[in-house]
Protein backbone atom coordinates (compact mmCIF):
# COMPACT_ATOMS: atom_id res chain seq x y z
CA UNK A 1 0.00 0.00 0.00
CA UNK A 2 2.86 2.37 0.84
CA UNK A 3 4.49 1.66 -2.50
CA UNK A 4 1.22 2.40 -4.28
CA UNK A 5 0.79 5.74 -2.46
CA UNK A 6 4.40 6.64 -3.21
CA UNK A 7 3.82 5.75 -6.86
CA UNK A 8 0.74 8.03 -7.05
CA UNK A 9 2.64 10.86 -5.37
CA UNK A 10 5.44 10.66 -7.93
CA UNK A 11 2.94 10.84 -10.79
CA UNK A 12 1.22 13.88 -9.27
CA UNK A 13 4.57 15.63 -8.84
CA UNK A 14 5.47 14.92 -12.45
CA UNK A 15 2.26 16.35 -13.96
CA UNK A 16 3.37 20.03 -13.72
CA UNK A 17 6.67 19.20 -15.41
CA UNK A 18 4.82 17.33 -18.18
CA UNK A 19 2.76 20.45 -18.90
CA UNK A 20 6.00 22.22 -19.78
CA UNK A 21 6.16 19.99 -22.84
CA UNK A 22 2.60 20.82 -23.92
CA UNK A 23 2.12 22.60 -27.19
CA UNK A 24 1.39 26.33 -26.97
CA UNK A 25 -2.23 27.47 -27.40
CA UNK A 26 -3.41 28.33 -30.90
CA UNK A 27 -4.05 32.00 -31.63
CA UNK A 28 -7.26 31.61 -33.64
CA UNK A 29 -7.11 35.28 -34.74
CA UNK A 30 -3.52 35.08 -36.00
CA UNK A 31 -3.05 35.96 -39.71
CA UNK A 32 -2.63 32.73 -41.67
CA UNK A 33 -1.95 31.54 -45.19
CA UNK A 34 -1.91 28.35 -47.25
CA UNK A 35 0.47 27.94 -50.20
CA UNK A 36 0.12 24.90 -52.44
CA UNK A 37 2.70 23.84 -55.04
CA UNK A 38 1.48 21.92 -58.10
CA UNK A 39 4.73 20.66 -59.54
CA UNK A 40 6.38 17.57 -60.93
CA UNK A 41 10.13 17.23 -61.40
CA UNK A 42 10.49 20.97 -60.64
CA UNK A 43 8.03 21.78 -63.45
CA UNK A 44 5.11 23.96 -62.39
CA UNK A 45 1.62 23.79 -63.85
CA UNK A 46 0.15 27.20 -64.59
CA UNK A 47 -3.52 28.14 -64.82
CA UNK A 48 -4.99 25.40 -62.60
CA UNK A 49 -8.11 26.49 -60.73
CA UNK A 50 -7.64 25.55 -57.08
CA UNK A 51 -10.57 25.34 -54.68
CA UNK A 52 -10.23 24.99 -50.93
CA UNK A 53 -12.91 24.61 -48.25
CA UNK A 54 -12.71 25.52 -44.57
CA UNK A 55 -14.35 22.37 -43.25
CA UNK A 56 -13.73 22.89 -39.52
CA UNK A 57 -12.87 25.61 -37.05
CA UNK A 58 -9.93 25.13 -34.71
CA UNK A 59 -9.91 26.16 -31.06
CA UNK A 60 -7.10 27.39 -28.83
CA UNK A 61 -6.58 23.97 -27.25
CA UNK A 62 -6.08 22.24 -30.61
CA UNK A 63 -9.55 20.76 -30.90
CA UNK A 64 -11.72 21.26 -33.95
CA UNK A 65 -15.36 21.09 -35.01
CA UNK A 66 -16.95 20.67 -38.44
CA UNK A 67 -18.53 23.79 -39.90
CA UNK A 68 -21.51 24.19 -42.22
CA UNK A 69 -22.27 22.73 -44.69
CA UNK A 70 -19.90 19.82 -43.90
CA UNK A 71 -21.41 19.27 -40.46
CA UNK A 72 -24.58 17.92 -42.10
CA UNK A 73 -22.84 14.89 -43.60
CA UNK A 74 -22.78 11.61 -41.60
CA UNK A 75 -18.98 11.55 -41.49
CA UNK A 76 -16.96 11.00 -38.34
CA UNK A 77 -13.69 12.98 -38.19
CA UNK A 78 -13.11 12.62 -34.44
CA UNK A 79 -10.56 10.28 -32.96
CA UNK A 80 -8.74 9.84 -36.29
CA UNK A 81 -5.17 8.71 -35.64
CA UNK A 82 -3.65 7.52 -38.94
CA UNK A 83 -2.85 8.95 -42.36
CA UNK A 84 -4.93 6.25 -44.02
CA UNK A 85 -8.01 7.29 -42.04
CA UNK A 86 -7.46 10.95 -42.91
CA UNK A 87 -7.07 10.03 -46.57
CA UNK A 88 -10.42 8.23 -46.46
CA UNK A 89 -12.08 11.20 -44.72
CA UNK A 90 -10.60 13.47 -47.39
CA UNK A 91 -12.03 11.33 -50.20
CA UNK A 92 -15.42 11.16 -48.48
CA UNK A 93 -15.79 14.90 -47.89
CA UNK A 94 -14.41 15.83 -51.32
CA UNK A 95 -16.95 13.45 -52.91
CA UNK A 96 -19.77 15.28 -51.13
CA UNK A 97 -18.32 18.68 -52.07
CA UNK A 98 -18.25 17.69 -55.76
CA UNK A 99 -21.66 16.00 -55.71
CA UNK A 100 -23.41 18.92 -54.03
CA UNK A 101 -21.50 21.59 -55.97
CA UNK A 102 -20.50 23.34 -52.74
CA UNK A 103 -19.07 26.84 -52.99
CA UNK A 104 -15.39 26.88 -51.93
CA UNK A 105 -14.21 29.16 -49.15
CA UNK A 106 -11.34 30.38 -51.35
CA UNK A 107 -10.47 30.03 -55.04
CA UNK A 108 -7.31 30.95 -56.90
CA UNK A 109 -5.18 29.93 -59.90
CA UNK A 110 -1.63 28.63 -60.05
CA UNK A 111 1.10 30.92 -61.36
CA UNK A 112 3.88 30.05 -63.79
CA UNK A 113 5.73 28.11 -61.07
CA UNK A 114 2.62 26.08 -60.18
CA UNK A 115 2.09 27.94 -56.93
CA UNK A 116 -1.39 28.66 -55.56
CA UNK A 117 -1.51 31.14 -52.68
CA UNK A 118 -4.34 31.70 -50.22
CA UNK A 119 -3.43 34.77 -48.18
CA UNK A 120 -5.11 36.19 -45.06
CA UNK A 121 -7.30 33.15 -44.44
CA UNK A 122 -8.94 32.06 -41.19
CA UNK A 123 -7.36 29.44 -39.01
CA UNK A 124 -9.06 26.08 -39.31
CA UNK A 125 -9.03 22.73 -41.09
CA UNK A 126 -9.00 22.92 -44.87
CA UNK A 127 -9.96 20.53 -47.67
CA UNK A 128 -8.36 21.33 -51.04
CA UNK A 129 -9.90 19.55 -54.01
CA UNK A 130 -7.82 17.56 -56.46
CA UNK A 131 -7.20 18.91 -59.93
CA UNK A 132 -5.84 17.56 -63.23
CA UNK A 133 -3.94 18.90 -66.24
CA UNK A 134 -4.29 17.33 -69.69
CA UNK A 135 -1.67 17.33 -72.44
CA UNK A 136 -1.45 15.63 -75.82
CA UNK A 137 -0.12 12.33 -74.43
CA UNK A 138 -0.94 12.25 -70.71
CA UNK A 139 -3.08 13.48 -67.83
CA UNK A 140 -1.38 14.65 -64.65
CA UNK A 141 -3.69 14.46 -61.65
CA UNK A 142 -3.09 15.97 -58.20
CA UNK A 143 -4.90 14.40 -55.25
CA UNK A 144 -7.19 16.15 -52.77
CA UNK A 145 -5.80 16.74 -49.30
CA UNK A 146 -6.71 17.99 -45.83
CA UNK A 147 -4.44 20.23 -43.77
CA UNK A 148 -4.55 22.17 -40.52
CA UNK A 149 -3.90 25.91 -40.50
CA UNK A 150 -1.88 26.46 -38.37
CA UNK A 151 0.12 23.26 -38.48
CA UNK A 152 1.79 22.04 -35.24
CA UNK A 153 5.58 22.26 -35.43
CA UNK A 154 8.09 20.00 -33.71
CA UNK A 155 9.18 22.68 -31.22
CA UNK A 156 5.71 22.90 -29.66
CA UNK A 157 4.68 26.05 -31.51
CA UNK A 158 2.52 26.56 -34.59
CA UNK A 159 3.27 27.36 -38.24
CA UNK A 160 0.60 29.79 -39.46
CA UNK A 161 2.00 30.02 -43.00
CA UNK A 162 1.41 26.47 -44.20
CA UNK A 163 2.91 24.97 -47.37
CA UNK A 164 1.55 21.87 -49.10
CA UNK A 165 2.83 19.69 -51.94
CA UNK A 166 0.03 17.44 -53.27
CA UNK A 167 1.17 14.20 -54.87
CA UNK A 168 0.97 14.05 -58.69
CA UNK A 169 -0.17 10.98 -60.61
CA UNK A 170 0.42 10.39 -64.34
CA UNK A 171 -2.41 8.82 -66.35
CA UNK A 172 -1.71 7.63 -69.91
CA UNK A 173 -4.92 7.56 -72.01
CA UNK A 174 -5.43 4.36 -74.04
CA UNK A 175 -8.14 3.17 -76.45
CA UNK A 176 -9.01 0.32 -74.13
CA UNK A 177 -11.79 0.69 -71.61
CA UNK A 178 -11.50 0.06 -67.91
CA UNK A 179 -13.96 -1.67 -65.62
CA UNK A 180 -15.12 0.32 -62.59
CA UNK A 181 -17.06 -0.88 -59.60
CA UNK A 182 -19.10 0.43 -56.68
CA UNK A 183 -19.12 -1.80 -53.60
CA UNK A 184 -21.17 -1.35 -50.43
CA UNK A 185 -19.69 -2.66 -47.18
CA UNK A 186 -21.35 -2.87 -43.78
CA UNK A 187 -19.85 -2.74 -40.29
CA UNK A 188 -22.93 -3.49 -38.22
CA UNK A 189 -22.45 -6.92 -36.65
CA UNK A 190 -25.48 -7.71 -34.53
CA UNK A 191 -27.56 -4.98 -36.16
CA UNK A 192 -28.07 -6.34 -39.68
CA UNK A 193 -31.79 -5.78 -39.28
CA UNK A 194 -31.10 -2.04 -39.17
CA UNK A 195 -29.84 -2.00 -42.76
CA UNK A 196 -32.09 -0.33 -45.33
CA UNK A 197 -33.43 -2.54 -48.10
CA UNK A 198 -31.91 -0.30 -50.76
CA UNK A 199 -28.97 2.09 -50.95
CA UNK A 200 -28.97 4.91 -53.50
CA UNK A 201 -25.62 6.03 -54.89
CA UNK A 202 -25.04 9.06 -57.12
CA UNK A 203 -22.08 8.58 -59.46
CA UNK A 204 -20.13 11.51 -60.95
CA UNK A 205 -17.93 11.53 -64.04
CA UNK A 206 -15.07 14.05 -63.63
CA UNK A 207 -17.29 16.18 -61.41
CA UNK A 208 -20.46 15.94 -63.52
CA UNK A 209 -23.47 13.86 -62.51
CA UNK A 210 -23.56 10.60 -64.51
CA UNK A 211 -26.21 8.30 -63.01
CA UNK A 212 -27.88 7.00 -59.85
CA UNK A 213 -27.48 3.34 -58.96
CA UNK A 214 -29.53 1.30 -56.49
CA UNK A 215 -27.62 -1.26 -54.44
CA UNK A 216 -29.23 -4.06 -52.45
CA UNK A 217 -28.79 -7.69 -51.47
CA UNK A 218 -30.09 -8.85 -54.86
CA UNK A 219 -27.08 -7.35 -56.70
CA UNK A 220 -24.73 -8.16 -53.80
CA UNK A 221 -24.52 -4.46 -52.92
CA UNK A 222 -22.35 -3.79 -55.97
CA UNK A 223 -22.42 -2.46 -59.53
CA UNK A 224 -19.87 -2.48 -62.39
CA UNK A 225 -19.53 -0.45 -65.59
CA UNK A 226 -16.93 0.39 -68.24
CA UNK A 227 -15.45 3.71 -69.32
CA UNK A 228 -12.50 5.17 -71.18
CA UNK A 229 -9.19 5.72 -69.38
CA UNK A 230 -8.56 9.09 -67.75
CA UNK A 231 -12.01 9.63 -66.23
CA UNK A 232 -12.14 10.51 -62.54
CA UNK A 233 -15.15 8.74 -61.00
CA UNK A 234 -16.58 9.71 -57.63
CA UNK A 235 -19.66 8.50 -55.77
CA UNK A 236 -21.77 9.53 -52.79
CA UNK A 237 -24.46 7.66 -50.91
CA UNK A 238 -27.82 9.37 -50.40
CA UNK A 239 -30.56 8.90 -47.78
CA UNK A 240 -28.17 7.45 -45.21
CA UNK A 241 -29.97 6.25 -42.05
CA UNK A 242 -29.26 8.36 -38.96
CA UNK A 243 -27.78 5.35 -37.14
CA UNK A 244 -24.94 5.04 -39.68
CA UNK A 245 -21.86 7.00 -40.65
CA UNK A 246 -20.28 6.65 -44.08
CA UNK A 247 -16.72 6.53 -45.41
CA UNK A 248 -15.66 6.51 -49.06
CA UNK A 249 -12.46 4.67 -49.98
CA UNK A 250 -10.85 3.49 -53.22
CA UNK A 251 -9.10 0.25 -54.10
CA UNK A 252 -7.83 0.61 -57.64
CA UNK A 253 -10.89 1.23 -59.79
CA UNK A 254 -13.33 0.16 -57.08
CA UNK A 255 -15.17 2.78 -55.01
CA UNK A 256 -16.04 1.33 -51.61
CA UNK A 257 -18.83 2.85 -49.54
CA UNK A 258 -18.63 1.66 -45.93
CA UNK A 259 -21.45 2.20 -43.45
CA UNK A 260 -20.72 1.87 -39.74
CA UNK A 261 -23.57 1.39 -37.29
CA UNK A 262 -23.15 3.49 -34.15
CA UNK A 263 -26.66 3.26 -32.75
CA UNK A 264 -27.28 6.98 -32.66
CA UNK A 265 -26.99 10.11 -34.73
CA UNK A 266 -23.48 11.57 -34.27
CA UNK A 267 -23.31 14.73 -32.17
CA UNK A 268 -20.00 16.65 -32.04
CA UNK A 269 -19.01 17.51 -28.49
CA UNK A 270 -18.14 20.88 -27.04
CA UNK A 271 -14.63 22.31 -27.59
CA UNK A 272 -12.23 20.18 -25.63
CA UNK A 273 -14.32 17.03 -26.06
CA UNK A 274 -13.76 16.39 -29.76
CA UNK A 275 -10.97 16.54 -32.31
CA UNK A 276 -7.28 16.06 -31.75
CA UNK A 277 -5.89 17.61 -28.57
CA UNK A 278 -2.15 17.96 -29.12
CA UNK A 279 -1.49 18.70 -25.46
CA UNK A 280 -3.24 15.49 -24.41
CA UNK A 281 -1.30 13.44 -26.94
CA UNK A 282 2.02 14.72 -25.62
CA UNK A 283 0.97 14.18 -22.01
CA UNK A 284 -0.19 10.64 -22.70
CA UNK A 285 3.07 9.74 -24.41
CA UNK A 286 5.26 11.22 -21.69
CA UNK A 287 3.20 9.91 -18.78
CA UNK A 288 3.15 6.47 -20.42
CA UNK A 289 6.94 6.45 -20.50
CA UNK A 290 7.09 7.55 -16.86
CA UNK A 291 4.71 4.76 -15.84
CA UNK A 292 6.87 2.17 -17.56
CA UNK A 293 10.05 3.41 -15.88
CA UNK A 294 8.48 3.58 -12.43
CA UNK A 295 6.90 0.14 -12.73
CA UNK A 296 10.29 -1.32 -13.68
CA UNK A 297 11.91 0.31 -10.65
CA UNK A 298 9.17 -1.02 -8.34
CA UNK A 299 9.63 -4.53 -9.69
CA UNK A 300 13.37 -4.36 -9.11
CA UNK A 301 12.91 -3.08 -5.53
CA UNK A 302 10.48 -5.92 -4.82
Amino acid sequence: MKKFLFFCLIICLLIPSLNAFAITPIDVTHPASLTVFYQKDNLGFQGLEIKTFRIAEVFEDGTYKLTAPFDKYPVNIYGISSQTEWKNICLTLSSFAIADALSPSYTTQTDVSGKASFESIQTGMYLTLGVSKESSDMIISFESFITLVPYPSEDGNHEYNVKAYPKPEIIIPTPEKKTHKILKQWKDTGYIDKRPENVYVDVYKSGEFAFTQTLNSENNWSYTWESEVGIIWTAVERQIPAEYTVTVTKNGDTIILTNVYDGKEPEPGAPGDDGVIYRSIILMCLSGAVLVILSMKLKRSE
